[in-house]
């Protein structure tokens, strides 16, 4: 009898981490400077003059993230849960975006991190696992991971670095693997079908609009995706 798996999008642990803060939305302050004086010493006349200055405080990027997966075998698609067989292809696609409402500013040092060296099983039951060994549940593509990249509005913003997550192991218990260090991303090199976590990093990624709710132009989305495969167990 050949068992179907459930794959949902929320097995493995995801990350996003922005060290430039959380915007909600700007808020506008107006200072107010004024001169008074008179025309002579007998103050027959008297003068007022005022001037305002404003001041847009800023709360900073605000992004968020959104997972979706996708069996390539049967073609079938779902931000929350597809069906798995033996031997099935799974995408898992990463997307983030600096342009929710209130969005102002540009994030500086993103983060993404999605480690499935162990996905946890939705409700009774054992884990399932991922790994180089045959008992894992799947394997990890080799060369699977792909980022989109796309100047102008509306556009991807390319990672700058990439790391790897290796080695977790379950043999006498379940060992933690390490992650590698980071590479360009121009220049990438995986360690191989033993691929159990992928981190990425951008150092900027714009915003949609600038600081006066005007379209910068730029690219403000990120999207990152890799394949895991299904083994026959």
């Amino acid at each position: 009898m050949k068992k179907t798996f459930l794959l949902t999008a929320g097995f493995t642990l995801i990350g996003l981490i922005f060290f430039s803060g959380i915007a909600n939305a700007a808020f506008q302050v107006r200072n107010t400077g004024q001169i008074d004086y008179y025309s002579n010493v007998l103050m027959a006349y008297r003068y007022i003059a005022s001037d305002t200055a404003d001041i847009r405080v800023l709360y900073g990027p605000k992004m968020y993230l959104a997972k979706s997966v996708k069996n390539e075998v049967t073609g079938e698609s779902s931000p929350e849960m597809v069906l798995c067989g033996r031997g099935d292809t799974i995408t898992i696609t990463l997307y983030a975006a600096n342009n929710v409402s209130g969005a102002d500013t540009a994030a500086w040092h993103v983060y993404v991190t999605d480690t499935f060296a162990l996905f946890m099983q939705v409700g009774a039951g054992q884990n399932a696992s991922c790994g180089p060994d045959p008992g894992d549940s799947f394997v990890y593509v080799a060369n699977s991971e792909t980022a989109a990249i796309l100047d102008g509005p509306d556009g991807f913003v390319k990672p700058d670095s990439i790391s790897y997550y290796t080695g977790a192991t379950r043999a006498g218990g379940w060992t933690n693997g390490t992650w590698s260090a980071w590479q360009a991303y121009d220049s990438k090199s995986e360690p191989g079908q033993d691929v159990q976590g992928i981190r990425w990093y951008w150092r900027y990624v714009p915003s949609q609009l600038d600081p006066y709710d005007v379209p910068t132009n730029l690219p403000y989305n990120i999207r990152v995706q890799f394949q895991i495969k299904k083994n026959d167990n």
